[in-house]
């Protein structure tokens, strides 16, 4: 590519496509965020009233939430673009626009209302931005209103630069300049064709082709569908260097070092990017950094911290701010680490920073989306939203999630964390017992777990909920082990995957293993959002080792996090089946068969997943003694 080329090349007619300078697609994921960027090319490069933006997006919400929601779409346009954003798109307080230059389109020459020369009579083939009805009444007044003002000038054969028409044009082909990348669009016929680049580490898929209209539909969907971005709809978030106190000046290196570690633990998780250039960020206490500075300096959220004697100790204390919101404290973390450790090799504190910082930022995340109204919500919106409705165990709250997962699919087939999390969610309706069909729901499980990671064989959290898949629901535990060390192989700071290949292990009867497992998960985030389910892990492998009363009293405190998890009562009241203390089981059988009425022995055996027979004797045993009837 000439190095002069424009940093952003646009197709508008028939279905929108955007690439940068390598050739990659950097067309957003969102409708509204497209229509965002298909306005300011066609009105540009002339500067566009943020309030004009507002109401041609959202014209039925009041100004504020129609600003609010304007400045998350300002966001989503300026990551899809990546670090060529700076160079494409100027943001004011006041106004958005395209920088002169930037810009290239099949469209035309990019300027206002300047159209491609073609000869009078001429026809391109397509419809301008085909794929961008129904946004909203007013975005859909302006769309119609260009639409047929671009088809006037073709028919009068509108010439604004003068330019002579190619034999390309006259042939229905758009232009492609000598050396433009394979992604970008040439009109074949009626149907515009791009191949769509895939990244290296999924050099194991073939590279697809977007076949527009000319797709058949009895094709399969997902086998039309190119892979999408490994990190989709991520946070940027800036780690500064650490400020060392007076007597830590010997450790800046080391520090520094640290910082690195840091960014990269962050980095491993699907969600998260740390642009290297964030690191020269001054640190911002006591400052308060306006949307247009942050947007420059194209993160949202800033980890900063400092290093301080001890006591013979190091102690390092973090805060995870969000520049989006006033600075908003989101995480703060204090380390102590013995002179020797923080002098060692950093990976596993590294890790552990990270691995408590990616669950807040999702909780985070998702109340910012909680708006009430689903109907603009892009895929990444719902998954968000679903979350935490999954995570409460209450069963309306619970099956809402569901529908907002399944949409997300129905926006977005080619969504990972959508299959991912939609798989979790079946093996939480088999595990609570709330459907009358747990064969196909299991069977669906199967089929969402193993479509995430064929989407995305590198995203850690679609493997680990897979391989659980398979252990838990399928009881494949070979399978599953290997799917498991590939996700802690590939993110060390993922909780999930340590807790989950610790059920794993128990199941398989290697319990030195599963106690190695589920101590890293410990570790990682002694206080993680899901421990209610993920703790229970530690129950059964108490239980299973007959340490009873150490599976009593963590099964005490776990069942206190989600009164709603039956999962972890049942290890829990064997436990204290064994133990003989009736007063505590009885109160406990009860809770259990409130939530399972239905719950017997050899309802459990059918599905525990425990390949020793001696751990499913001892198991059942418990429960017997217990009062769970046969």
């Amino acid at each position: 590519m000439p190095p002069d080329e424009p940093p952003l090349r646009l197709r508008l007619i028939g279905q929108m496509g955007a690439w940068n300078r390598e050739g990659l697609s950097v067309l957003p994921v969102g409708r509204k965020t497209r229509a965002l960027l298909a306005y300011l090319a066609l009105e540009g490069p002339r500067p566009v009233e943020r309030l004009r933006l507002a109401t041609l997006l959202w014209s039925g919400r009041q100004d504020d939430r129609a600003r609010t929601s304007l400045r998350q779409e300002i966001h989503r346009l300026l990551w899809s673009l990546g670090s060529a954003g700076k160079e494409i798109l100027a943001v004011t307080r006041d106004h958005v626009s395209f920088l002169r230059g930037a810009v290239v389109s099949d469209f035309g020459p990019f300027g206002p209302r300047t159209y491609q020369a073609v000869p009078t009579g001429t026809l391109r083939n397509g419809t301008l931005l085909e794929d961008l009805d129904v946004i909203d009444p007013q975005f859909d007044a302006w769309l119609n209103e260009t639409r047929k003002r671009w088809q006037q000038s073709e028919r009068d054969g509108l010439e604004p630069d003068n330019a002579p028409p190619t034999d390309d044009r006259r042939n229905g082909m758009a232009d492609r300049p000598a050396g433009a990348p394979a992604g970008m669009p040439v009109q074949l016929g009626h149907t515009p064709v791009a191949v769509t680049h895939v990244p290296d580490d999924a050099a194991q898929t073939p590279l697809s082709l977007e076949l527009g209209h000319a797709a058949s539909s009895g094709v399969n969907q997902f086998e039309r569908l190119p892979l999408c971005p490994a990190n989709r709809g991520a946070v940027h978030i800036g780690v500064t260097p650490l400020r060392l106190a007076s007597d830590m000046a010997d450790y800046a290196v080391l520090a520094d070092a640290f910082v690195a570690d840091v960014r990269n633990a962050l980095s491993r998780f699907r969600g998260i990017i740390t642009p290297a250039g964030a690191a020269n960020m001054p640190s911002p206490e006591g400052t308060q950094q306006q949307p247009g500075e942050q947007q420059a300096c194209n993160v949202d959220f800033l980890l900063s911290g400092s290093v301080q004697n001890a006591s013979s100790r190091v102690r390092i204390s973090l805060r995870l701010i969000d520049l989006r919101v006033g600075n908003q404290i989101v995480w703060a973390g204090r380390f102590d680490k013995s002179v020797d450790q923080f002098m060692g090799p950093q990976s596993d504190l590294a890790s552990e920073i990270a691995a408590q910082i990616e669950p807040e930022i999702t909780l985070h995340e998702a109340k910012r989306r909680d708006t009430g109204a689903t109907a603009d919500a892009s895929a990444q919106d719902l998954v968000l939203l679903a979350l935490p409705l999954m995570n409460r165990l209450e069963r309306g709250a619970f099956m809402l999630a569901g529908r907002h997962l399944s949409d997300a699919i129905s926006l977005e087939p080619d969504y990972p964390a959508a299959h991912a999390w939609y798989a979790y969610w079946h093996i939480f309706i088999v595990s609570q017992n709330w459907t009358s069909s747990p064969t196909s729901m299991m069977q669906r499980a199967e089929v969402l777990a193993e479509r995430a990671i064929i989407l995305d064989p590198r995203d850690a959290r679609c493997l680990t909920i897979a391989a659980h898949v398979r252990a838990f629901l399928h009881h494949r535990l070979p399978e599953a082990s290997a799917l498991h060390d590939r996700a802690v192989t590939l993110n060390p700071g993922l909780a999930m995957a340590w807790a989950l290949s610790s059920l794993t292990w128990t199941y398989r009867g290697e319990l030195a293993e599963a106690e190695r497992r589920y101590q890293r998960y410990k570790a990682l985030a002694p206080l993680h959002p899901h421990a209610f389910f993920y703790d229970s892990a530690g129950v059964l492998l108490h239980l299973l080792n007959k340490n009873h009363a150490a599976a009593v009293e963590l099964g005490r405190i776990t069942s206190q996090l989600n009164g709603s998890f039956s999962g972890v009562l049942k290890p829990y009241l064997a436990a204290l089946g064994h133990l003989g203390d009736t007063t505590e089981t009885a109160t406990i059988r009860q809770r259990l068969l409130a939530l399972e009425p239905r719950f017997t022995t050899a309802a459990l055996l059918s599905r525990l997943p425990l390949l020793r027979a001696s751990d499913r004797a001892h198991f059942v045993n418990g429960l017997r003694l217990a009062g769970i009837p046969d």
